[in-house]
């Protein structure tokens, strides 16, 4: 037959001196099984799909992602049950030899054996309640039992979606919703699988065998709003009929945007949004004349928020700081102003390089924020308001604010050496404008170490940011060790992330705080935190709506065009193991990376049409990790800057537990509220007794915003000491590091899972009624003769910039007199108290006297 390339079926071939396709029952064969290429045509290449057999040779100039996605997409899909290109594309090499496996599924071979427990059952059903009852098999969870049975079972087999869903869409109090139009899409324990339109309240799906929830969504300038999911099961070979409820929206919200002195604002082109149940979503624009908006909605609780683009004239105003709440009854029009915030005040200025030059394309952050504090077990915080821009090709950049206090931070992506600028805080009044001066600073010192998982060295993403505004990141190379150049005596908050196994594996924080040049080593361990959610990929046509979800409940609605006006579209969810943590951002729960694809195979990025994202949340990690649901945002990871950008069109909706935002493009997303900064509660109760063993230390710890516990000893009452035991989980300690009738003073702190440390100084203490064998190991040396020699001066380090230095008498240590406010804040510490009489009576020197 000469030199030919087979499609993957080998029921078809194609000449390569002709590239004429061909059937094998054409030939004298009756099918192409028995013949292969003499050897490897130049421009072709063999790809192996999967471990079942299914393969073909494709075009090297086939486009990575349109493989890739079809990687994934047949994963488990046998030979048989492929669909191959028409014929007439075989010589096309962006989809030659390329299969479509969207119309095929997988399911699971009965019986298997569970490894743990060598239990064999023959059923889903049996498999299930032995999952969710019998210890050691699973963890009792539903959801986790659904996922076991995969990794369980030991054959899989790959069927047709064969069975079919017919539906009507109904108007929940009359007949037939005949003028619907929307979405509806599968659910099953993997994730979100099929979905197709529905037109004028029809539609009909094909599926395989199984049971699924039935979802439909509705568009956000829809009449109708859906009423909630239905269980639906599969038979193979059977249709069946199923009716979905929607409700018109009969309710109301309007109202007015105002200024400070509730008078409607006109002129703004701004936007009202609002979730309600189930995380449907609804927005309007606000008529520029009058400043009017109204929502048509359902009864129940809805979360309103507001956005501000731009102003024809006048003031401009920004989006109030927090999400409104507000319930509605049925047929009921409620109104709700939104007081909009003045922008009357202006920061500007210029961000400059070490040595003086302009640093373009900066992001210049202005932010206020009052951190969450532990109120007895209530969390109190108060919304943050944010707001930036970037700086131009001189490096100067001009912000509007309203009046407040703010911080001012600068961003911009990692280089070798550099370090943010420090961190500005002032105060602005109404009308005040205030330039600032912004410069990057020159890293001075290092923190070193290697990445572990277990006991295996691993790469990782690692992360660090500063309390006067730094921030840097790597990632460790292949053998663990990385390296980041920081500042010396900024306290720095170290963490690293990785994803293993398809689980997102974490470190603890670690607060590190240089006091030199010569560096630091820090290693980091990283355990598990959470199984993380499969990736999934659909792809439909562009110019018909879609929803992607995973399974854990992130989701992303696509209306029609949105991606492309024509030919396919692939959207891909994957959970994202690169997760920076900064001083105004900490990932709560899993981050997502949303890519798009058009029919040729290229990334597409910036959207026609503006596509809606839900994250869930989890309350109980936000109670674990000391954050309040107030300062939940949606953010987006700026590859420019390198920050995380908040999404103004998002709102949290409290009873769902999830948080839903617009965005024009795709890239990196996830939740983040502030970084936590504040310390927790300190242990309670805590007691010292001298045993043979040594003295034994016992304690209470919070029952929130806790990892774990630090123990401080010191010989004398009322002095912190050095610390002689960290990661303390247990609640209790015994030190045998004591020598006989020496009393020994020690201090229980508590440590956060940001690295906070609790503030108490309170000292339990114990006399020691044994000497024990390692007692010189933690012996405190004594005060060197120099330290005793200069204390209460103030040095000046010549070798380092003249850097200044206080030596406190009393414990012999030396304090950084750093920025003005450190060195206050050791005066108010370490000075003594006079009275204006007894200050009188001293002589007045001047300088050089």
């Amino acid at each position: 037959m000469g030199n030919a390339y087979f499609n993957g079926a080998m029921d078809k071939y194609v000449l390569l001196s002709t590239s004429t396709v061909k059937a094998c029952s054409s030939e004298p064969i009756t099918n192409c099984a028995g013949q292969s290429l003499w050897s490897t045509p130049t421009g072709w290449k063999e790809m192996i799909w999967n471990n079942l057999g299914l393969r073909s040779y494709i075009s090297i100039n086939a486009p990575p992602s349109i493989v890739d996605a079809a990687k994934a997409a047949c994963a488990n899909t046998k030979p048989d049950q492929v669909t191959w290109p028409n014929p007439s594309d075989f010589s096309k090499p962006e989809s030659a030899g390329i299969p479509d496996c969207s119309q095929s599924t997988t399911v699971i071979i009965y019986p298997f054996k569970f490894p743990n427990s060598g239990k064999i059952c023959s059923s889903y059903q049996d498999c299930y309640n032995y999952c969710k009852t019998t210890p050691g098999s699973g963890t009792g969870d539903p959801a986790t039992c659904d996922k076991y049975f995969p990794g369980a079972t030991t054959a899989q087999e790959t069927i047709i979606a064969d069975g079919e869903i017919k539906g009507t869409v109904k108007d929940a109090l009359d007949g037939l919703a005949d003028d619907f139009f929307g979405f509806v899409y599968l659910e099953s324990s993997a994730g979100q699988s099929k979905g197709t339109s529905v037109e004028r309240g029809i539609f009909s799906l094909r599926a395989a065998p199984g049971s699924y929830r039935l979802v439909l969504e509705s568009p956000s300038n829809s009449s109708w709003i859906t009423t909630g999911a239905i269980s639906v099961t599969v038979v193979s070979g059977q249709s069946a009929n199923v009716t979905l409820l929607v409700k018109k929206n009969i309710s109301k919200i309007w109202g007015f945007i105002t200024d400070s002195a509730n008078k409607p604002v006109t002129g703004a082109a701004a936007r009202i949004f609002a979730s309600g149940n189930n995380g449907v979503w609804r927005e309007t624009t606000v008529d520029k004349t009058t400043g009017r908006y109204e929502l048509t909605v359902i009864s129940g609780t809805w979360y309103l928020g507001a956005d501000v683009m731009d102003v024809s004239a006048g003031t401009s105003y920004f989006r109030p700081k927090a999400n409104i709440s507000i319930n509605v009854a049925e047929g009921e029009s409620v109104q709700k102003d939104i007081q909009l915030l003045p922008s009357e005040a202006v920061i500007y200025g210029a961000v400059k390089r070490p040595a003086g030059e302009p640093f373009p394309n900066a992001w210049v952050a202005v932010e206020t924020i009052d951190s969450a504090v532990l109120s007895g077990e209530t969390l109190v915080a108060k919304a943050r308001f944010s707001t930036g821009a970037r700086t131009d090709a001189f490096g100067q950049f001009s912000i509007n604010v309203p009046p407040g206090n703010y911080s001012i931070k600068v961003y911009a992506v990692s280089e070798d050496g550099l370090i943010n600028p420090e961190e500005i805080s002032l105060t602005l009044a109404a009308g005040a404008k205030k330039e600032i001066l912004l410069s990057f600073r020159s890293s001075n010192t290092i923190i070193k170490g290697t990445t572990y998982v277990g006991s295996s060295a691993k790469e990782a993403f690692v992360s660090a940011w500063s309390d006067r505004g730094g921030y840097v990141d790597t990632k460790s190379d292949s053998q663990g060790r990385y390296s980041l150049a920081i500042s010396n005596r900024d306290t720095w908050r170290l963490a690293a992330t990785a994803k293993y196994e398809d689980a997102l594996y974490k470190s603890s924080t670690v607060a590190l705080t240089p006091s030199t040049t010569g560096g630091i080593v820090q290693n980091l361990l990283l355990e598990k935190e959470r199984e993380l959610p499969s990736p999934v990929t659909a792809t439909s046509n562009a110019n018909m709506p879609n929803v992607v979800a995973t399974e854990d409940g992130m989701r992303v609605s696509v209306p029609a065009n949105s991606i492309a006006a024509a030919g396919r579209a692939t959207v891909t969810i994957s959970p994202a193991a690169e997760l920076p943590e900064q001083d105004s951002a900490q990932v709560v729960g899993v981050g997502y990376e949303v890519k798009a694809l058009n029919e040729q195979g290229q990334d597409v990025t910036k959207l026609n049409a503006s596509i809606t994202v839900t994250i869930p949340y989890d309350p109980i990690e936000l109670k674990n990790k000391g954050i309040s649901v107030k300062e939940l945002k949606m953010a987006y990871w700026d590859t420019v800057a390198g920050v995380w950008q908040e999404i103004a069109a998002s709102l949290v909706n409290e009873q769902e537990h999830l948080i839903t935002a617009t965005v024009n493009h795709l890239t990196r997303f996830a939740i983040i509220a502030a970084a936590d900064i504040t310390p927790p509660h300190m242990p309670t109760t805590p007691t010292a007794s001298a045993k043979k063993s040594g003295v034994v230390l016992t304690w209470i710890d919070p029952s929130a915003d806790f990892s774990h516990a630090k123990i401080y000893r010191s010989n004398n009452s009322g002095e912190l000491g050095v610390v002689i035991a960290t990661d303390l989980t247990d609640a209790t300690y015994i030190d045998t590091a004591v020598v006989k009738d020496k009393t020994y003073y020690y201090t229980v702190r508590a440590v956060d899972l940001a690295g906070n440390e609790s503030i108490n100084i309170n000292q339990v203490s114990a006399k020691a009624s044994t000497t024990t064998e390692s007692s010189s190991l933690s012996e405190p040396a004594a005060a060197s003769a120099l330290a005793a020699r200069l204390a209460g001066m103030i040095l000046l380090q010549v070798e380092e910039k003249g850097e200044a230095w206080y030596v406190n008498p009393k414990n012999k240590q030396r304090y950084y007199l750093g920025r003005p406010a450190d060195a206050f804040a050791i005066m108010r510490s370490l000075g003594l108290g006079i009275t204006n009489a007894d200050l009188s009576q001293i002589a007045v020197a001047k300088f050089g006297s």
